[in-house]
Protein backbone atom coordinates (compact mmCIF):
# COMPACT_ATOMS: atom_id res chain seq x y z
CA UNK A 1 0.00 0.00 0.00
CA UNK A 2 1.51 3.18 -0.96
CA UNK A 3 -0.85 5.22 0.60
CA UNK A 4 -2.32 6.35 4.31
CA UNK A 5 -5.86 7.04 5.47
CA UNK A 6 -4.67 10.53 6.56
CA UNK A 7 -3.83 10.90 2.60
CA UNK A 8 -7.45 11.08 2.26
CA UNK A 9 -8.66 12.17 5.00
CA UNK A 10 -9.74 15.76 3.92
CA UNK A 11 -11.44 14.00 0.82
CA UNK A 12 -15.17 15.53 0.70
CA UNK A 13 -16.25 15.31 -2.40
CA UNK A 14 -18.28 12.63 -4.41
CA UNK A 15 -15.90 9.46 -5.84
CA UNK A 16 -16.24 6.94 -8.15
CA UNK A 17 -13.69 4.43 -8.18
CA UNK A 18 -14.14 1.77 -10.96
CA UNK A 19 -11.22 -0.92 -10.98
CA UNK A 20 -10.80 -4.84 -11.68
CA UNK A 21 -9.78 -7.70 -10.26
CA UNK A 22 -7.19 -7.94 -13.41
CA UNK A 23 -6.67 -4.40 -13.41
CA UNK A 24 -3.06 -4.63 -12.36
CA UNK A 25 0.17 -1.92 -13.02
CA UNK A 26 2.31 -2.98 -15.86
CA UNK A 27 5.27 -4.63 -14.67
CA UNK A 28 7.55 -2.17 -16.24
CA UNK A 29 5.97 0.38 -13.88
CA UNK A 30 6.30 -1.84 -10.83
CA UNK A 31 9.43 -2.00 -7.77
CA UNK A 32 10.15 -5.37 -7.78
CA UNK A 33 8.10 -6.98 -5.02
CA UNK A 34 5.75 -5.28 -4.75
CA UNK A 35 2.27 -6.41 -6.62
CA UNK A 36 -0.08 -3.70 -7.98
CA UNK A 37 -3.37 -5.30 -8.87
CA UNK A 38 -6.60 -4.02 -8.54
CA UNK A 39 -6.70 -4.41 -4.87
CA UNK A 40 -3.92 -1.58 -5.22
CA UNK A 41 -5.92 0.52 -7.52
CA UNK A 42 -9.14 0.62 -5.12
CA UNK A 43 -7.12 1.59 -2.07
CA UNK A 44 -8.43 5.41 -2.66
CA UNK A 45 -11.79 4.05 -2.06
CA UNK A 46 -11.08 1.96 0.86
CA UNK A 47 -9.04 5.05 2.36
CA UNK A 48 -11.22 7.82 2.28
CA UNK A 49 -13.63 8.79 5.05
CA UNK A 50 -16.89 6.52 5.08
CA UNK A 51 -19.56 8.13 5.37
CA UNK A 52 -19.23 10.90 2.15
CA UNK A 53 -20.85 10.24 -1.25
CA UNK A 54 -18.60 7.04 -3.23
CA UNK A 55 -19.17 4.50 -4.97
CA UNK A 56 -16.84 1.31 -6.27
CA UNK A 57 -17.15 0.13 -9.17
CA UNK A 58 -15.59 -3.58 -8.85
CA UNK A 59 -15.26 -5.60 -12.07
CA UNK A 60 -14.64 -9.63 -11.45
CA UNK A 61 -11.55 -10.05 -14.40
CA UNK A 62 -11.81 -6.54 -15.71
CA UNK A 63 -8.21 -5.49 -17.40
CA UNK A 64 -7.36 -1.35 -17.45
CA UNK A 65 -8.54 -1.05 -21.10
CA UNK A 66 -11.74 -2.26 -19.87
CA UNK A 67 -12.21 0.81 -18.51
CA UNK A 68 -10.55 3.31 -21.36
CA UNK A 69 -13.48 2.00 -23.80
CA UNK A 70 -10.88 -0.78 -25.00
CA UNK A 71 -9.13 1.52 -26.63
CA UNK A 72 -5.51 0.27 -24.30
CA UNK A 73 -5.86 -3.35 -25.78
CA UNK A 74 -4.82 -1.40 -28.95
CA UNK A 75 -1.97 -0.32 -27.72
CA UNK A 76 -0.64 -3.16 -25.78
CA UNK A 77 -0.57 -6.62 -26.13
CA UNK A 78 -3.77 -7.46 -24.08
CA UNK A 79 -7.11 -9.29 -25.78
CA UNK A 80 -9.85 -6.53 -26.32
CA UNK A 81 -11.92 -6.19 -23.17
CA UNK A 82 -15.42 -7.80 -22.50
CA UNK A 83 -17.78 -5.38 -24.09
CA UNK A 84 -20.49 -6.12 -21.47
CA UNK A 85 -17.56 -4.54 -19.10
CA UNK A 86 -17.01 -1.78 -21.18
CA UNK A 87 -20.80 -0.94 -21.82
CA UNK A 88 -21.21 -1.55 -17.62
CA UNK A 89 -18.91 1.09 -17.65
CA UNK A 90 -20.17 3.99 -19.76
CA UNK A 91 -23.83 2.74 -17.90
CA UNK A 92 -21.75 3.32 -14.56
CA UNK A 93 -20.14 6.84 -15.48
CA UNK A 94 -22.95 8.52 -17.12
CA UNK A 95 -25.39 7.59 -13.85
CA UNK A 96 -22.56 8.86 -11.75
CA UNK A 97 -22.37 11.58 -13.72
CA UNK A 98 -26.31 12.37 -13.87
CA UNK A 99 -26.37 11.77 -10.31
CA UNK A 100 -23.59 14.22 -8.97
CA UNK A 101 -23.88 17.32 -12.34
CA UNK A 102 -27.22 17.33 -12.32
CA UNK A 103 -28.25 16.28 -9.37
CA UNK A 104 -30.82 13.52 -10.88
CA UNK A 105 -32.06 11.44 -8.31
CA UNK A 106 -33.40 8.66 -10.61
CA UNK A 107 -29.94 7.85 -11.65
Amino acid sequence: MLSKPEDWAGVTRPLLVMTGTDDRQPAALTPPGQERSGAWRRQVFDLVPAGGTRLLAWFEGARHCTFSGGSGARLTSEPEPDPTQVEAVAIVTLAWCDARLRTDAAA
